[in-house]
C-alpha cells in the first residue's frame, strides 16, 4: 500500500516530466505552446506517494499509472450541508 504525501489542489498547467508527454511516447496527451512548453490536453493532478509503514523506500522515482478512488465533494456542497444541519438542529429547539 501507498500513502499520499502530496496532492495537487489545482490542475497541472505545464507538464514538467517530459517522459510522461505523448510527444515523447508517454501516456499524457499534450500540446506544445509557442515557447515549447508541454501543456496537458486534459486536466491532470500531481499526486506524490510513498510506501506506507513496513515497506522499504524505493530510493528512486517511479512513473506509472495509479487508480485513486475517493468521493467527490464540492466546497459549496459542504457549506450547504452544514447550513441545513444547523437549521434542522436549531428548529428542533
Amino acid at each position: 500500500p501507498l500513502r499520499v504525501t502530496e496532492l495537487g489542489v489545482d490542475t497541472v498547467r505545464v507538464l514538467e516530466d517530459r517522459q510522461l508527454a505523448s510527444v515523447f511516447g508517454g501516456p499524457v496527451e499534450v500540446r506544445k505552446d509557442s515557447t515549447g512548453r508541454l501543456i496537458p490536453v486534459e486536466a491532470i493532478y500531481k499526486i506524490m506517494l510513498e510506501p506506507s509503514a513496513g515497506l522499504d523506500p524505493i530510493g528512486r522515482r517511479m512513473i506509472g499509472t495509479i487508480v485513486v478512488d475517493g468521493d467527490t465533494r464540492s466546497i459549496l456542497g459542504g457549506i450547504v450541508r452544514r447550513a441545513i444541519a444547523v437549521a434542522m438542529r436549531e428548529s428542533a429547539l
